[in-house]
């Protein structure tokens, strides 16, 4: 594993904005790239990481962040409504992930991403009382 964890965000609104303040206090952790439909969220974000020695690339989809090879691990904070859509992308992807709560909606979209998970080498966590999550 590389001493420096590169780490993605998808969700760039309060929530998002908060795992960046946690991951810049966290030795070994750089966020290297950034993904939300909403300008001022991403614009906010970019502000928190203006002092940083490496500036985020800001995406505008999830696919293109994943695709990027920037992230070992991504975290999602997004509305609660998006987590299954999301995931389902990022469980593809050959990355960590930790997802704010709830991780899903539905029984439907969970035992989905139970089936998607299976086999899975790299880990999934979601939120509860943490602060960060170290892949």
């Amino acid at each position: 594993m590389n001493s420096i964890i590169r780490y993605g965000i998808i969700g760039c609104g309060s929530m998002g904005r908060e795992h960046i303040l946690n991951l810049q206090s966290t030795d070994g952790c750089v966020v290297t790239a950034l993904q939300d439909p909403h300008k001022p969220s991403i614009e906010a974000s970019l502000k928190l990481t203006s002092g940083s020695a490496v500036q985020p690339r800001v995406f505008d989809s999830v696919s293109a962040l994943l695709d990027s090879g920037l992230c070992d691990a991504v975290v999602i904070a997004t509305p609660n409504f998006t987590h299954a859509g999301i995931l389902k992308e990022v469980l593809a992807a050959d990355v960590h992930v930790l997802a704010e709560k709830p991780l899903v909606t539905t029984m439907e979209d969970g035992l989905d991403l139970v089936k998607r998970g299976k086999g899975r080498k790299k880990s999934l966590g979601w939120r509860k009382s943490i602060a960060t999550c170290r892949p």
